[in-house]
């Protein structure tokens, strides 16, 4: 088994150095795009997914269906 562990994109407290801990900040437009990127390469090279978690936090959720609609999941 391999196990994939993917941090959220960038959001914009982030970009402006601010701590954001729990909050419920969603990803910027670069966040957006580094997600896609790297949904783009993951497909690319053809990694299977047989699941995908993230944490209830806005960010991560926005990363991860980034990355499950390049990416569906294995039946």
């Amino acid at each position: 088994m391999d196990l994939w562990l993917v941090r959220h994109g960038e959001t914009p407290a982030l970009s402006m150095g601010v701590l954001q801990g729990h909050s419920a900040i969603g990803l910027s437009p670069t966040g957006r795009r580094q997600a896609q990127a790297l949904a783009e390469r993951l497909h690319r090279v053809g990694v299977p997914f047989d699941g995908l978690w993230a944490s209830d936090l806005r960010r991560a959720v926005e990363t991860a269906e980034i990355l499950r609609q390049r990416n569906p999941l294995l039946p």
